[in-house]
Parts: C-alpha cells; structure tokens; sequence
C-alpha cells in the first residue's frame, strides 16, 4: 500500500537534481505542443461548421 507513496516521494527528490535549463526546455516545448494542438482544434471547428 505504501509504494505509490514512495514512488511519489522519489519522483519528487529526483526533480531536485534536474536542471532549470532542462525545465525551461520542457515548458517551451510543451506550450508549442499546447499552442499547435488548440489551434489544430479550431481548425477543425471552423472547417466543420463551413460544411453544414
């Protein structure tokens, strides 16, 4: 019962050791992916609603 705690829990120590640059890489790569994808959706929901 107790392992999902300490897999948490080591999860959350490891973060300590990652670098901020590595952060910032991820941030700025997750926000191009957030952007792309909610753009792609309304896209789809302009395209769509022509069709009807």
């Amino acid at each position: 019962m107790g392992l999902p705690w300490f897999s948490l829990t080591m999860i959350a120590v490891d973060a300590i050791f990652i670098r901020d640059r590595s952060f910032e890489k991820l941030n700025g790569a997750l926000k191009r992916w957030w952007i792309s994808s909610s753009e792609g959706e309304e896209w789809v929901r302009v395209n769509s609603a022509r069709r009807i």
